[in-house]
């Protein structure tokens, strides 16, 4: 964006040096027509703002914008790097292979079937018969 500005500044100027000076709304109309799409809801909103009529404050918006828009692009990006990275790391803890349904692979435990807990229950349970 810096080099952006640091263009239109210098076109602005040239014009200036040849005796044809440009206002501050055709600047602020120039500049805010060579921005990228990223920046339209930018360019409507400040539109739309009173008072924020000279080049020198737009131009200290759109920085703060392009500083906005990068932040919610690295956010983005690391929390999609930790999804991916959390869905990796459960997907390595699973005990099938293949395809799982939604309630899981292990919803027989403690429903009478033969899982850990059930023949631990069964142990248990002929220990203390055996000891009365």
């Amino acid at each position: 964006m810096n080099s952006y500005l640091r263009s239109i500044t210098a076109i602005a100027d040239f014009l200036a040096a040849i005796q044809s000076p440009i206002s501050d709304l055709e600047l602020i109309q120039l500049t805010t027509v060579g921005l990228p799409k990223d920046y339209d809801s930018f360019v409507t909103t400040f539109s739309m703002l009173p008072g924020l009529t000279t080049f020198d404050k737009l131009c200290s918006k759109l920085l703060f914008y392009e500083q906005h828009l990068h932040y919610k692009e690295n956010r983005y990006s690391a929390i999609h790097e930790a999804f991916v990275a959390s869905t990796r790391e459960s997907q390595g803890h699973r005990h099938t292979k293949g395809a799982s349904n939604s309630k899981g692979n292990c919803n027989n435990q403690n429903k009478g079937g033969p899982g850990r807990n059930n023949n631990n229950k069964n142990k248990n349970n002929k220990s203390s018969s055996s000891t009365s």
